[in-house]
């Protein structure tokens, strides 16, 4: 709400396992915009974001996601800060709360016009971290162009 009048608002679909298929999403506030994301899974994976707009029908942008064999990285907590350009990137590594589950692996690469790839490198010391990422590196590449991006992460 803003000055006591609804000018958003979103509504979530979630299939049986928990997992979000489907957010509608209508604004007023800059003008009529309504929305629909829909979100595909595979294996207990994201695999595609994309969105439509429900004015004309016509797709406004699609995701897809490859990842990697490792597990979803430990120690992470909903709403935590977490690396990257693109709004995806943390929704993917982040929020459980947003997408029902989080994907079951860690991503590997956004297969887009902009590709960023991510690296880990885990921690593995015997201790109580043991498997919690230590270093992310996030490369986004476009024709001649490409940026680096390296996180490291630490734990208490």
């Amino acid at each position: 709400e803003i000055d006591g009048e609804v000018e958003y608002e979103t509504t979530y679909e979630y299939d049986s396992n928990g997992q979000m298929i489907r957010a509608t999403y209508v604004c007023d506030y800059f003008g009529h915009d309504d929305y629909t994301y829909d979100v595909t899974w595979q294996d207990g994976n994201i695999t595609r974001l994309a969105a439509t707009d429900n004015t004309d029908g016509d797709l406004i942008y699609e995701n897809k996601y490859a990842y990697t064999d490792e597990p979803s990285w430990k120690g992470i907590v909903t709403n935590s800060p977490v690396p990257g350009n693109f709004m995806t990137d943390g929704i993917l590594l982040n929020t459980t709360g947003y997408f029902g589950k989080r994907p079951k692996n860690l991503p590997y690469e956004l297969i887009d016009e902009l590709m960023p790839i991510w690296e880990y490198a885990f921690i593995e010391d015997g201790s109580e971290l043991d498997g919690y990422i230590q270093f992310i590196t996030v490369v986004y590449s476009r024709q001649d162009i490409s940026q680096n991006y390296h996180y490291v992460l630490e734990w208490e």
